[in-house]
């Protein structure tokens, strides 16, 4: 087991990893790919369909229920928004944003306190902090605790 070996196994790997299409949620060809593709030309309706696709097709992808929740989230269904970013954190590996987008979602559905909640985890995983911190301030302002927004935005 010389060196020869060594050199024809990691020719074998590498080969491997260039030749064989991976297959599932992030194949070429994937309703989460084409989704993410969508959602990033701002075609959210074209979005939506994908991702509701890829969450049936995988309902514990944390990154299909993030997508589809945030392309509710911008097509203003908040309560449905809510649900898939729930899943988002709750599922493994959680997506870390989705604090704040369920942060952002609870604010424009009026749940002030349940978005200072979120608000609070997504500075505790460093969340976007400027977003966060900026999102924070209005939600302490809707909560009538001016002082301790103003001392959040001067701490």
């Amino acid at each position: 087991m010389g060196k020869g070996f060594f050199l024809a196994m990691m020719f074998l790997a590498a080969a491997f990893f260039l030749f064989v299409k991976p297959e599932g949620a992030f194949s070429e060809d994937s309703p989460l790919t084409q989704g993410i593709s969508d959602y990033r030309a701002e075609n959210y309706e074209e979005a939506l369909s994908s991702f509701q696709k890829a969450r049936k097709e995988d309902p514990q992808s944390s990154v299909a229920a993030y997508y589809l929740g945030i392309t509710y989230k911008q097509l203003q269904n908040y309560k449905e928004a809510t649900f898939h970013l729930i899943d988002a954190i709750k599922l493994r590996p959680g997506v870390k944003d989705g604090f704040l987008d369920l942060a952002e979602t609870y604010y424009q559905l009026g749940l002030n306190e349940e978005s200072l909640k979120q608000l609070i985890l997504a500075e505790g995983q460093e969340v976007k902090p400027a977003s966060t911190a900026f999102l924070k301030g209005l939600v302490l302002m809707k909560l009538e605790r001016n002082q301790e927004a103003v001392d959040h935005i001067h701490g």
